[in-house]
């Protein structure tokens, strides 16, 4: 057995996936590597594996603007020995299996397959397909009608064309046509049955039958055989078929014309039945597999040749130039998943994939392909079906393994396949796992040798090449592609490192939580572990971290200094600064660095970090802060808004929330806001539950996108709908409404209020009834009211806009929190004096921005958006 050479796909990007075994690449591709998948829409991902040799199966996901995501599945089948085409129909043509029981009943008889997929259409009565079908040369199912037709040839070579075959009965006494072998009988045709078809024929009321015994071989096409007339008889429903004989069966109610032609027959004479390719295509004489289809052609000498149907989950075959056999289906009926296609959107998919012959298989539930990973030998469905499970079908394509599982080792599997590895760096390679000569399992040898297959084209520049030692320890060096390979016995894989001299970039990372470091801003005497990461066409190289070199740059005073292994030290000088820089070959890194001046709050990133966990019988978070330290009387947990009691260890950061004894099984939400000794501070929620468990209070909100939010502020009496029952949820809520909302938020009762005189020149316009709870906000100080040429007034009819909700929200939050620039587009409309609460109500995920790039601080909050926003920060205020 000789050793197999690695086979290399490109996918038109800078990535290339190695097919040598059963390698499993995933690949999420952005816009500007989707220059092929025009036809589904927009390429999301893509995952590629060999199934076996010359056998690949891909799972690819499209986003389409019209329809949603798609989802396709299928095989690019390279001919050749280890791997051929077959076509069954089970154990007979009458009666219906699923993909599985076809895998098995092939799997009983020996046959182990790489893949599979349903192929005919079919008769939903019967299970009987409606084209010809060739298995092993023989027509074991043939019509009358002039149907396309694929056909697969020993080697697995593939063609398509059109196959009517015609069959006659010949006697001295003349000869008769035969229009169908092993179909469902109807009035209307003379039918032939082999042992092919069943036990019997399962025909339909009275008809003649004719016994023919003493067969001189089996039919194919262009064949011609001689058999006896054992019998004439009419019989009243379905007979046997008995081994090695024939039945030529009429209906009683057919024609007199069809059953005249029996009259030729006679008991004891001896017959000629020929059967020929009506179209005198020699092509045909070497297929050993052919399937007609009902569906017709998609595609003939790579022009599109279709006739379009409405959209539907689809199956396919199509042939390259190259010979390659795509094996093809596309799910659908599934909203979220897979829309499906319409026919000429598959023909343009096909011929996207450079299919040049292409035509339609049956599609709708009985859309199903699988096959058997590698490294097992389980037959696995990969795709969905719109049933919601496997629909029987009538026959199905498989690709068989010409080699039976042995467990003997043949292909082996190497790691870090188009790695790319800094020149003079280092990397252990391992061999992940091993296949036999079936792709099925086996165990990886532990004595395989691990040797350089080729060295990068490009040496180093001091003339030592690539060293690799006989374990799998590699020290790359030069520019260029390097294969190491390893072997033991036949047993064979090579992998492909990448050897680059230079990276596209190094990024800079905290060591201890993983985050990238683009700035430095800290204390006097702040010690931070820094880790660096090359990268070159966008994946993260190995690079020894001797190959970095640190350093510290200073502006003016020393602001600190950097070991060899990234430890970053600053100095005692405040405002001191400088930059970091890293380099690896001739690429640098540099970020800047600044030690804060006494009393200055510190960047996003040195906020206290929340890291909560909801269990079945706790909440848990981890609290932790780079600029100080977290005490218990700085931390406020709410369950549903209403203070809860914890345990907190200041030493680990650990604090424990346990659900009480009674606590029920609704939708909770809890939310967790600390400060650290510096005065930073920092806000998260979690969801014990699904938020959408809450029962709908208001019949306007049903189907609505807020409507459990709304559902669960109602349940916690923050909001109320209107006098007709109703909640409004589209409907602009005004300042007067909000100033409610705000005082059930806080859980405040207006009458303590009542005293407090307003300053508002239009107080007299406050309804009654609200007059006290405007009373209660503006003691607070969250709503004061707008300035205009008269005076301040409150406005209570006017719709509360986004600027003023952010406003009033973010007085409602703890100081301390962190901010980030506001880059919308619209950015100049936000006045100076709301731009700093804007800052923290996005950076805080309260408010977010709309697709086109705009804040629209001016834009009025509708009754549901309101209700969102609170939702967020449902827990704090002051």
């Amino acid at each position: 057995m000789s050793l197999k050479k690695p086979h290399f796909i490109s996918l038109k990007t800078n990535f290339i996936i190695k097919f040598t075994a059963a390698l499993t690449a995933l690949f999420v591709f952005s816009a500007p590597f989707c220059t092929y998948a025009d036809v589904l829409g927009t390429l999301t991902s893509q995952q590629a594996t060999q199934f076996a040799q010359g056998t690949v199966f891909y799972t690819s996901t499209f986003e389409d603007a019209s329809v949603g995501q798609q989802t396709e599945h299928y095989v690019a089948y390279t001919p050749n020995s280890d791997v051929v085409p077959i076509l069954t129909n089970g154990a007979s043509i009458y009666g219906k299996r699923t993909l599985t029981q076809a895998n098995s009943y092939l799997n009983d008889y020996g046959i182990y397959s790489a893949m599979g997929m349903n192929a005919d259409f079919f008769s939903f009565q019967t299970g009987v397909p409606m084209s010809n079908v060739v298995i092993d040369g023989r027509i074991v199912s043939k019509d009358s009608d002039w149907r396309p037709a694929i056909g697969f040839r020993e080697d697995g070579s593939a063609f398509m064309g059109m196959l009517p075959i015609a069959t006659t009965i010949t006697t001295e006494a003349g000869s008769a046509t035969i229009e169908c072998i092993n179909k469902y009988r109807q009035p209307y045709a003379l039918y032939l049955y082999t042992k092919d078809f069943a036990d019997n024929t399962h025909a339909p009321g009275t008809g003649i039958n004719v016994v023919l015994g003493s067969l001189s071989g089996d039919i194919t096409l262009n064949s011609s055989i001689t058999a006896v007339v054992e019998a004439i008889s009419e019989d009243d429903g379905s007979v046997p078929i008995p081994d090695d004989k024939l039945i030529l069966s009429v209906d009683s109610s057919a024609s007199q014309e069809l059953k005249d032609r029996l009259n030729i027959l006679q008991p004891g004479m001896t017959v000629t039945i020929n059967t020929s390719e009506a179209t005198g295509d020699a092509r045909w004489n070497t297929a050993k597999y052919a399937l007609g289809c009902l569906g017709g052609k998609l595609i003939t000498n790579g022009q599109l040749d279709y006739e379009d149907e409405s959209a539907a989950p689809r199956s396919a075959i199509g042939i390259r130039a190259d010979g390659t056999v795509i094996f093809y289906t596309i799910d659908g009926r599934q909203s979220g998943y897979s829309y499906g296609v319409r026919k000429e959107t598959l023909a343009r998919r096909l011929l996207e994939l450079g299919c040049v012959e292409a035509m339609n298989l049956d599609g709708g539930g009985s859309t199903s392909i699988g096959g058997v990973l590698p490294g097992t030998t389980d037959f696995t469905i990969m795709n969905s079906p719109s049933d919601g499970g496997l629909r029987s079908c009538a026959n199905f394509f498989f690709l068989k393994k010409n080699n039976a599982p042995s467990g003997i080792p043949y292909v082996l599997n190497l790691s870090d396949w188009g790695k790319p590895v800094l020149s003079g760096s280092s990397i252990q390679l391992r061999i992940e796992s091993a296949y036999d000569s079936s792709y099925g399992p086996a165990q990886v040898p532990s004595d395989a040798v691990f040797y350089l297959e080729q060295d990068a084209m490009t040496p180093s520049p001091d003339g030592v090449g690539t060293g690799v030692y006989e374990n799998g320890y590699v020290t790359v060096r030069g520019n260029g592609d390097v294969y190491v390979a390893a072997k033991s016995g036949d047993a064979y894989g090579s992998t492909m490192l990448r050897a680059v001299a230079t990276p596209d970039e190094i990024k800079i990372y905290n060591a201890s939580t993983g985050e990238e470091v683009q700035e430095l801003v800290m204390n006097p005497g702040d010690t931070i572990a820094l880790s660096a990461t090359a990268y070159w066409g966008g994946q993260a190289m190995v690079v020894d971290n001797s190959s970095f070199t640190w350093r510290v740059v200073s502006n003016d005073d020393s602001v600190g200094n950097i070991t060899d292994d990234g430890f970053f030290t600053t100095s005692d000088q405040n405002g001191a600064s400088g930059i970091v820089a890293v380099n690896a070959g001739l690429c640098t890194r540099e970020i800047p660095v600044r030690i804060r001046e006494t009393g200055e709050m510190p960047p996003p990133e040195y906020y206290p970090l929340i890291q909560g966990e909801i269990g079945e019988n706790s909440f848990t978070a981890r609290l932790t802060s780079q600029n100080g330290t977290i005490s218990a009387n700085e931390i406020h947990l709410t369950i549903d808004g209403t203070p809860a009691t914890y345990q907190y260890d200041a030493t680990s950061g650990i604090l424990t929330y346990l659900y009480p004894e009674n606590f029920d099984e609704n939708y909770h939400r809890i939310t967790l806001i600390v400060t650290d000794t510096a005065g930073a501070s920092a806000l998260a929620a979690f969801d014990l539950g699904n938020v959408s468990q809450n029962k709908n209070k208001f019949p306007d909100t049903v189907g609505h996108w807020a409507d459990s939010y709304i559902s669960y502020m109602a349940e916690h009496q923050v909001v109320n709908g209107s006098d007709d029952g109703m909640f409004h949820p589209n409907s602009s809520m005004t300042r007067t409404e909000f100033a409610i909302m705000l005082c059930n938020y806080l859980k405040i009762n207006p009458e303590d209020y009542a005293d407090t005189t307003l300053p508002f020149i239009d107080a007299g316009d406050i309804p009654w009834w609200a007059v006290n709870y405007v009373k209660a906000i503006y003691s607070l100080g969250i709503m004061q009211g707008q300035l205009n040429d008269y005076g301040v007034a409150f406005c209570p009819n006017d719709n509360i806009q986004r600027l003023e909700y952010a406003i009033s929200v973010e007085r409602l939050l703890p100081s301390g929190l962190a901010t980030a620039p506001i880059t919308a587009t619209d950015e100049a409309d936000i006045p100076f004096w709301g731009k700093e609460s804007m800052k923290i109500a996005t950076a805080q995920g309260i408010l977010n921005g709309y697709p086109d790039g705009t804040l629209r601080p001016r834009q009025s909050v509708t009754r549901a958006e309101a209700v969102k926003i609170l939702f967020t920060i449902f827990g704090a205020g002051k």
